[in-house]
C-alpha cells in the first residue's frame, strides 16, 4: 500500500509516463478547451475558451486568469 500524502506533496516522476514492455500509449491527450467560472464580487460569469492550437489555448487561459487578478485587485482597492 502506498503512503497517503497531502496533495501538494505528491509528485509524479517522468519515469511514470515512459512506455515499457507492459505500457504502451496509444493516444495523446491534447487540450482543446477549458471552462472557467469566477465568482468575484460583482461579477459572476462562466467563460469557455476553445482553440485547436494547445499553446494558443494556454495563452488565452493565462491571459483570462491575469484579467481576473486585475479585476480582483481593483475590487479590493475600492474596499479600502
Amino acid at each position: 500500500m502506498s503512503p497517503i500524502r497531502p496533495h501538494n506533496q505528491s509528485q509524479c516522476s517522468e519515469e511514470m509516463f515512459m512506455e515499457t514492455k507492459k505500457l504502451n500509449f496509444t493516444q495523446e491527450h491534447v487540450p482543446c478547451s477549458v471552462a472557467l467560472h469566477n465568482n468575484l464580487h460583482g461579477s459572476s460569469q462562466t467563460k469557455f475558451i476553445s482553440n485547436a492550437d494547445p499553446q494558443a489555448l494556454v495563452d488565452s487561459f493565462v491571459e483570462y486568469l491575469e484579467d481576473l487578478v486585475h479585476q480582483n485587485e481593483a475590487n479590493q482597492a475600492q474596499k479600502v
